[in-house]
């Protein structure tokens, strides 16, 4: 009888969550069967979980979550999967496997369940809060695994900052800049540049352009620079936002919005991207990223429910 009563107690711990469901603090496992998603966690206190139905024609869609909704930007290079979550806690990402079977690495999350009915493989991202990143590489057992990266020679290539030309040296593109960046010039620039924050949430934007990305309090200018961050937060958007053409201030650009400029300064290139809070920051971050070259005069980015959108 006892034993009974124990298995049912346990069964009580094992959901196959509905839309807005409440699961209780403790150890749990959660089951999708439709997706063939399982995974175990540990809940500190009562939580809801929302399931959404899989939107099997997009790369990336987040099909489960604690609480809140997290925001979602990802790109996709081959087999790479760069995705990023900004306000959240717990969230499963699927994303379009089709062509692969193996996952090969996932950072910042794991690995929950595959379907190969519809080719979708499953992530458990969590501890999300202000914003984190998982990468993931996913491979086919039948194909080698070796390194296709481009052997081509990076090309030259000027481009104009606000006061005059400014060239990058023909270089390699550095093992630190992150891959998911379309743009071979822009990769090169970043190669030839280092990346700066002042604080950790402008750091985590950083990142994403360079893994060496560094939190600083000091401003020396002494080689080509990309400022993350506006002057309240980064010592060296104080020591240089008078020379761009758009100061920024936490009422300009305005809420949610950001800016990309660049200027040759003391013979270096610095390219300046800010906004008047972290969500424009970030916006202008995300949309420098998909940029083919850099831009001749200041772009203002928004950051809207579907990611960042460049408005002038």
């Amino acid at each position: 009888m006892y034993k009974k009563i124990l298995i049912g107690l346990l069964c009580l711990l094992v959901f196959s969550p509905l839309q807005g469901q409440e699961m209780p603090q403790g150890n749990i496992t959660v089951n999708i069967p439709k997706y063939n998603v399982s995974f175990d966690y540990h809940l500190t206190e009562n939580k809801n979980f929302t399931f959404i139905e899989l939107n099997e024609s997009k790369k990336c869609s987040i099909v489960g979550y604690f609480d809140n909704l997290p925001n979602m930007i990802y790109s996709v290079e081959n087999e790479n999967y760069n995705i990023t979550l900004v306000n959240g806690t717990v969230a499963i990402v699927s994303i379009n496997a089709t062509g692969y079977n193996k996952v090969k690495t996932a950072e910042n999350c794991k690995f929950v369940g595959w379907n190969y009915t519809i080719n979708h493989a499953f992530f458990l991202v969590t501890d999300i809060y202000e914003m984190t990143t998982a990468k993931i590489v996913l491979t086919n057992q039948t194909t080698s695994d070796g390194d296709n990266s481009s052997t081509d020679p990076p090309s030259n290539n000027n481009r104009r900052g606000g006061s005059g030309s400014v060239t990058t040296d023909q270089t390699e593109i550095s093992k630190n800049v992150i891959s998911s960046i379309k743009s071979e010039k822009i990769k090169q620039i970043l190669s030839n540049a280092k990346v700066v924050a002042g604080n950790t949430v402008d750091y985590n934007y950083a990142a994403n352009l360079r893994t060496d990305s560094m939190i600083t309090t000091v401003s020396e200018l002494n080689q080509d620079t990309v400022i993350v961050g506006g002057p309240l937060a980064n010592p060296y958007a104080k020591m240089y936002d008078n020379k761009f053409d758009l100061k920024i201030t936490n009422d300009y650009p305005g809420e949610n919005k950001g800016v990309i400029q660049v200027k040759e300064i003391n013979g270096y290139m610095v390219i300046y991207i800010a906004g008047s809070d972290r969500f424009g920051t970030l916006a202008a971050l995300e949309y420098f990223k998909t940029l083919d070259e850099l831009p001749e005069k200041p772009l203002i980015i928004e950051w809207t429910s579907t990611g960042s959108k460049l408005i002038k």
